[in-house]
């Protein structure tokens, strides 16, 4: 698009929302990886993203799951919009947590977590909405069950749990 254009369509987005501080307009930003990765969101203009995808790790029985969506290109960062936890208790499962790391399985920065337990023959299982969580440009992105201290860890012998991370590609 030419660059004409975009100005043709910030200014009538302006006019449209009233963009304006008392003193001088302010240019909407677009929904770029560094716009979304900043402190504050004034002035960016976001829809609903296109390209998301999903990732889900489904392992054996007593083994944790580690969902994990590869490194993008230069510039590409994972933004995690969700993810869906499952856990079935066959015996009592001591507190175990679903980390969201702004990396590979076992590393990275910890994005999000949420510990767990449940009593034998219990089942958890739920949606979690996650509020645009941006990762680190041309880095993994990882949900994976740890224990307190971050390590990949097991569920308890003969307890199942599964693992899904939704979310889209910025640029």
């Amino acid at each position: 698009m030419a660059d004409n254009a975009i100005g043709a369509a910030t200014h009538a987005l302006r006019t449209m929302v009233g963009a304006s501080d008392g003193v001088k307009d302010q240019a909407v930003q677009l929904a770029s990886a560094a716009n979304q990765a900043a402190t504050s969101g004034n002035t960016a203009l976001q829809v609903t993203s296109p390209g998301g995808w999903p990732v889900q790790s489904t392992p054996a029985v007593s083994t944790a799951p580690s969902a994990s969506k590869a490194a993008g290109a230069a510039g590409v960062r994972h933004v995690a919009t969700g993810c869906l936890l499952s856990l079935a208790a066959v015996a009592a499962q001591t507190i175990i947590y679903f980390t969201l790391r702004d990396g590979a399985t076992g590393a990275g920065t910890i994005l999000w977590q949420i510990g767990i337990t449940q009593p034998a023959g219990g089942q958890f299982t739920m949606a979690f909405p996650l509020p645009n969580l941006p990762g680190t440009a041309a880095t993994a992105m990882t949900l994976e069950l740890t224990n307190a201290a971050g390590a990949l860890t097991n569920p308890v012998a003969t307890n199942f749990a599964t693992a899904t991370l939704f979310g889209f590609d910025a640029s």
